[in-house]
């Protein structure tokens, strides 16, 4: 049995984890797909809102979100409330232009915050952090 979990263990730690962008703004959806398809270093998942997020959500292994808060439907801040509340794992970077939320937003469990317009380099590192540490 302790094989068997150390197996699983491994395996986790090999595979190839999963990040979902979520923005209702096309443009910056395509820069993150233009800025992180190349490397294939991830599987990338795409929503255009938090209605479709939090489905995609539900319905598949998601290592990190990266969300936009203003959104139409369920914002940035609403999906993060949602992930908390039904104990996904997933990390949770919120992206925005609005100063006035970050505290909360990391009071709530935001993993990282980051304002918009975005640095990648500065968006890529708090990735790898926070897959480095499990969140």
């Amino acid at each position: 049995m302790k094989k068997l979990k150390k197996i699983f263990a491994m395996n986790e730690q090999n595979r190839k984890k999963t990040l979902l962008f979520v923005d209702d703004e096309r443009m910056t959806l395509s820069a993150y797909k233009k800025y992180f398809e190349p490397s294939s270093e991830y599987n990338l998942i795409f929503a255009d809102d938090g209605d479709s997020a939090r489905k995609i959500i539900m319905e598949n292994k998601i290592d990190l979100v990266i969300s936009d808060f203003n959104m139409p439907g369920l914002n940035g801040l609403q999906l993060l409330k949602m992930i908390k509340h039904k104990h996904v794992s997933a990390g949770f970077i919120l992206c925005t232009g609005d100063k006035h939320i970050k505290d909360f937003a990391l009071f709530l469990g935001a993993d990282h915050f980051l304002y918009k317009p975005i640095k990648f380099k500065e968006l890529k590192g708090a990735i790898l952090d926070i897959l480095k540490t499990g969140q």
